[in-house]
């Protein structure tokens, strides 16, 4: 026989044998019996006036799983429930809060493996972390010197608790257990300092006939409804509201109710239709409130925070019932368009997969003639971006690895100018709608404050800094209170008057949030808290120097809102200019977010520098 002859009947027996054990190794696959089952883990939260409760449950259903490598990747869901409440005082103010949580069942994938080192077989998540848009629900109510200010919606997303660690021999075709793990950190919603939490989790799982029944079904929580408001402005009715776990609707006799939609901070596909936030009034000869909120100390979450837009009606006709036929008004639409690094943050230098980062715009309404709110204080926050092979979740963007991470030179979106709009805008990416609404001469005004976070991973500062508002949206900085509060907030108002009656919507630095002192302590202004490590989520554009009503001294940096206020008469003055710096498009403006270079060499730190986007037109 020939070399090539015996060559080739060799390579043809491997192929069949290969074939052979192909077929066979597909046929015990299919001959594997599938799991089915249950976890459920139940989170109790316990602190000053603070109470939450959480139930999470996850269901396998047995279906048909696919193969990936050494897991078998079976179809499942996972569901909360729960609620909490929070009454806080602090002298004659009290805050009170109640909500609920209800996500309904959403697919989360669980797999069953075999670890090859010692024949363990583990059933665990086979998914990144789920979230449920808009699943905590409920409200919010400050009472001051014992009269009852409007109550404010509770509108928040909802995060999985950790599925449980579960493992058993590889020849199990059961398995039931449970556990105890340990609650570290913040995970209820709006949970207090000194709070302390407890777990318990349960389990059964069973391959084939060994499949146990399922769990008994929880039902959903009803949504509390606040109780009427005892001072509310002059000339309205009070509110009275019916809720149901599914929906809330609110009846004005008087009024128009305004359309509302909600901005979904989280899955994109998920919406809602939210009740429309009623909010206090100054009286029309007043420039600054009297008395502002003040809100807990720790009102940080580890749910990032989504908030409700609410459209404000149009403006009456001209000869319509207390309208004006001098009053000039258009239709504009606000939208962060995208941004620009011209240089990444130090700590994603250390961590090595470039810069993550999201949006979060907060904005308000208020009428010019009298600064009564028109629509309340709103945050809008974007899907995180950067490198999808760190984290599956987030949307990709950048160069510095294969699957992104954003490095200098990196736009987004990717590929063309940041400074227009590269599509429709949406919810939740760039171009990421902000605001669409009716502007009139002498009268609207719309305060925005945008931000880019450089995010790793603990957002307890950034539910402060969209929580923690008055109804002017100026920050309550827990530390401060009496008069300096006081002035504070009226030299902001002063500022915002000035600026609505110029007719300037260029951004200034306002209400100062943030400092680091010397990269050591970062929290709130006042508070020598928390920690400029890396693992904090924060607002790139970091630095020194001067907010309205306050300074940052010495070599501490810091963040203050950066601040716009859009009245109709400056937008068209913007539209019309004659000149765009660098050939911007018209009514677009640039923030330059620019950090004290080299801080935090051993802590981590700033050093980014970035152009954020923003765009105002008028729309048909």
């Amino acid at each position: 026989m020939s070399k090539k002859l015996m060559a080739l009947t060799a390579l043809t027996s491997f192929a069949i044998l290969a074939s052979a054990q192909s077929v066979a190794t597909q046929t015990a696959t299919a001959a594997v019996a599938a799991w089915a089952g249950w976890a459920r883990c139940q989170i109790e939260v316990q602190g000053p006036g603070y109470s939450e409760r959480q139930t999470h449950t996850w269901m396998m259903t047995g279906a048909t799983p696919t193969i990936e490598g050494a897991f078998r990747v079976y179809p499942a869901t996972w569901s909360v429930v729960g609620g909490g409440s929070l009454q806080r005082t602090q002298g004659t103010q009290t805050l009170v809060a109640q909500w609920a949580i209800n996500a309904p069942a959403t697919s989360a994938p669980i797999a069953v493996f075999v670890r090859a080192s010692d024949g363990r077989m583990f059933i665990q998540a086979r998914h990144s972390q789920m979230r449920a848009a808009g699943a905590v629900a409920g409200y919010q109510q400050v009472t001051i010197d014992g009269k009852q200010q409007p109550p404010g919606q509770i509108s928040a997303e909802a995060f999985e608790w950790a599925f449980p660690v579960i493992d058993s021999t590889s020849t199990s075709t059961s398995i039931n257990g449970s556990s105890a793990p340990g609650v570290n950190g913040s995970v209820g919603y709006m949970q207090p300092a000194g709070s302390r939490g407890t777990a318990s989790c349960s389990w059964q799982f069973g391959q084939g006939a060994s499949a146990p029944v399922p769990p008994q079904a929880l039902a959903a929580v009803p949504i509390p409804s606040a109780p009427a408001t005892t001072s509310a402005a002059p000339g309205a009715p009070p509110p009275t509201t019916t809720t149901t776990p599914t929906q809330s609707t609110t009846t004005t006799p008087t009024q128009t109710t305004p359309t509302t939609t909600t901005q979904n901070t989280g899955t994109p596909t998920q919406t809602a239709t939210t009740t429309p936030v009623q909010v206090t009034t100054t009286s029309p000869t007043t420039t600054a409130p009297t008395q502002t909120p003040t809100l807990p100390t720790q009102t940080a979450t580890t749910t990032p925070v989504r908030v409700t837009t609410t459209s404000p009606p149009d403006p009456p006709t001209a000869g319509a019932t207390g309208s004006s036929p001098s009053t000039t008004s258009a239709r504009y639409r606000l939208t962060v368009t995208g941004f620009r690094v011209n240089r990444a943050t130090f700590d994603e230098r250390f961590n090595g997969n470039g810069d993550e980062v999201y949006a979060a715009v907060g904005l308000l309404m208020m009428d010019r003639r009298d600064t009564s709110v028109t629509q309340p204080w709103t945050v809008i926050k974007s899907d995180s971006y950067g490198d999808v092979g760190r984290n599956p979740g987030f949307v990709r963007a950048g160069s510095f690895t294969p699957t992104g991470g954003l490095w200098a030179g990196d736009t987004v979106p990717s590929g063309n100018d940041p400074r227009i709009a590269s599509g429709p805008p949406s919810a939740t990416r760039f171009p990421l709608l902000v605001w669409e609404g009716t502007l009139r001469d002498g009268i609207d005004a719309v305060i925005v404050k945008p931000t880019l976070w450089e995010t790793d991973g603990q957002i307890e500062d950034y539910n402060r800094w969209a929580t923690l508002r008055d109804p002017l949206g100026y920050f309550i900085n827990p530390q401060f209170g009496g008069s300096r509060l006081v002035n504070d907030n009226a030299a902001q108002v002063a500022v915002i008057k000035a600026r609505a009656e110029q007719g300037d919507i260029t951004f200034f630095r306002g209400t100062a949030v943030f400092v680091c002192y010397n990269s050591e302590t970062f929290g709130v202004i006042g508070s020598g808290a928390a920690s400029c490590r890396n693992g904090i989520d924060r607002p790139i554009g970091m630095t020194g120097g001067a907010c309205t009503a306050f300074s940052f001294g010495g070599r501490d940096d810091g963040w203050c809102d950066m601040t716009a206020v859009l009245t109709r008469e400056g937008v068209e003055r913007a539209l019309s200019a004659s000149f765009q710096v660098g050939g911007a498009p018209s009514g677009s403006m640039t923030i330059p977010l620019i950090e004290t270079s080299g801080v935090g060499v051993i802590d981590g730190g700033f050093d980014g520098s970035y152009e954020l986007y923003v765009r105002v037109e008028r729309l048909p």
